[in-house]
């Protein structure tokens, strides 16, 4: 065979590199999709579902039925169950201890910024709701001396 009769080979055409990386990634796009797009669909759910759940329990009043109640301070009614007052007296302050009987409080210590006689016991019969009569016997002095 001559050179001009060899038979001219047709040259294929070589598909361009970016277009066969174009197409991979859209074959494999499309080939994925059905697996892939319940994710961002759950998402979105469980972004709005927790709104809604958020926005029910944050607007839901919580009434208390049970209250607390501070600073209560014990009173002791009866003369009978007072069974000695013991008063105190150091830097200008007076501390009262009262011991009682036939209670499960033992013992009441009490501070006053008082050191005059009349004026703590004045103040040891309101705390105690007793009258001065009833607090009179039942005191007993202590002076500590410094």
């Amino acid at each position: 065979m001559t050179v001009e009769e060899t038979p001219i080979l047709r040259q294929q055409k070589q598909p361009d590199d970016n277009y066969t990386k174009q197409s991979s990634w859209l074959e494999l796009l499309r080939s994925n999709i059905k697996v892939w797009w319940p994710i961002p669909l759950l998402g979105v759910l469980f972004w709005v579902g927790g709104r809604l759940v958020t926005a029910h329990i944050l607007n839901h009043s919580y009434d208390t039925i049970l209250t607390l109640t501070a600073n209560t301070q014990i009173a002791v009614q009866s003369p009978e169950k007072i069974l000695a007052i013991t008063i105190t007296v150091e830097r200008g302050r007076s501390r009262v201890v009262v011991d009682l009987a036939n209670s499960t409080l033992k013992r009441l210590v009490l501070e006053f910024p008082l050191t005059d006689p009349g004026q703590v016991k004045a103040a040891i019969s309101q705390e105690l709701g007793l009258t001065l009569a009833e607090v009179e016997p039942l005191v007993h002095y202590r002076s500590i001396n410094q």
